[in-house]
C-alpha cells in the first residue's frame, strides 16, 4: 500500500518563542499495488482470465481498504495528537517539520505492515 499526504501548514505561537503545528486538515490518499492470482486453467482463455482478474481485484481492493484505511487513519491521528501536544519548536518551520515527520513515520509503519495484503489463489498463468 502506498500513500500520499497533504498537511495544512497552520502553526500557532505558544509560550515565549515556541510554535506548535496545528493543522486544519491532513489529507491521506491511499493507493494499492496488488498481485492478483488467476487459476492456471484460465490462462489460455482471455475471457475467463479477464473475469477472474476483475473478480479477484474487487476482493483484494476491498480487503486492503477495509484493513488499511482505519489503520492509516489511526496512525495519522495518533501522530497529529502527539506532535501537537509535545511540540515546542522554534522557528515555526521546525514545528511543521516535526508534525510532518511524525505523520510520515506512522503512515510508513502501517504501509509496511499492510504490504502483504493481496488476492488469493495462484499467480496468473502458473
Amino acid at each position: 500500500m502506498q500513500y500520499g499526504i497533504e498537511i495544512d501548514n497552520s502553526v500557532r505561537k505558544i509560550g515565549s518563542g515556541g510554535f506548535c503545528a496545528t493543522p486544519e486538515y491532513v489529507k491521506l490518499e491511499l493507493s494499492l499495488r496488488r498481485i492478483i492470482y488467476i487459476p492456471r486453467e484460465f490462462a489460455d482463455d482471455p475471457c475467463l482470465t479477464s473475469l477472474a482478474r476483475d473478480h479477484e481485484a474487487k476482493h483484494a481492493d476491498a480487503k486492503a481498504l477495509d484493513i488499511g484505511r482505519p489503520a492509516m487513519e489511526s496512525a495519522v491521528q495518533e501522530a497529529v495528537r502527539y506532535a501537537t501536544t509535545h511540540a515546542n519548536a522554534s522557528p515555526a518551520a521546525d514545528a511543521l517539520a516535526t508534525i510532518t515527520a511524525e505523520i510520515q513515520m506512522g503512515a510508513n509503519r502501517e504501509s509496511i505492515r499492510m504490504s502483504g495484503v493481496s488476492g488469493a489463489g495462484r499467480p496468473e498463468g502458473r
